[in-house]
């Protein structure tokens, strides 16, 4: 029990871990490559292709370290991530499965709450009670409205088109079974 929770060795070797995955997020956008070796980086001709969730999960771990650490650039690196996501959402409201992190090009512009992007949800919503930032309620609110307005149909969330709201893919994922429980913690039961 020396230092836990909240100093100590294992403090140490997440501010370690986190330090190595930085790198990662050394794009233009702000928005980290999907992958990174923890030795060497970012591989050499590493696709600059990422899912969502790949791009907006990180702000729970990132900002709970900041806070323990007293180093503010793991939650600001994070929100980095989360506002370059946000900036590029559709005009009517919507993100995309895959994103270019060089160029914020969507590259699947397939829109859901399933793979892919789920965790983006439960992390804006998280990440909001968590760290106390409302912008990133903001965020869920505004977001869960498209949700609602475009994909949601007869109360299964089915995949449409970011642009136009068009249903794509007229089926329900295992992954969006998470949606009821964000929503409840948003005080919707």
């Amino acid at each position: 029990t020396n230092g836990w929770p909240c100093t100590g060795p294992l403090l140490s070797l997440a501010e370690d871990v986190v330090q190595r995955l930085l790198p990662a997020f050394d794009t233009p956008t702000g928005m980290p490559y999907g992958t990174v070796n923890l030795r060497h980086g970012v591989p050499e001709g590493e696709t600059p292709i990422t899912c969502t969730a790949g791009v907006g999960t990180y702000i729970v771990e990132f900002g709970a370290l900041s806070r323990l650490t007293g180093n503010p650039i793991y939650e600001e690196t994070a929100m980095r991530a989360m506002r370059a996501l946000w900036h590029h959402r559709s005009t009517i409201g919507l993100l995309g499965n895959h994103i270019d992190v060089l160029k914020g090009k969507w590259t699947a512009v397939e829109a859901g709450i399933g793979a892919g992007v789920d965790s983006y949800y439960e992390y804006l919503v998280k990440g909001a009670s968590l760290l106390q930032r409302p912008e990133l309620m903001t965020m869920f609110k505004e977001g869960r409205e498209a949700v609602e307005q475009y994909l949601n149909k007869d109360d299964w969330h089915f995949w449409v088109n970011m642009k136009n709201g068009q249903v794509t893919m007229p089926l329900f994922q295992n992954l969006e079974a998470f949606w009821p429980g964000t929503l409840s913690k948003v005080g919707d039961i």
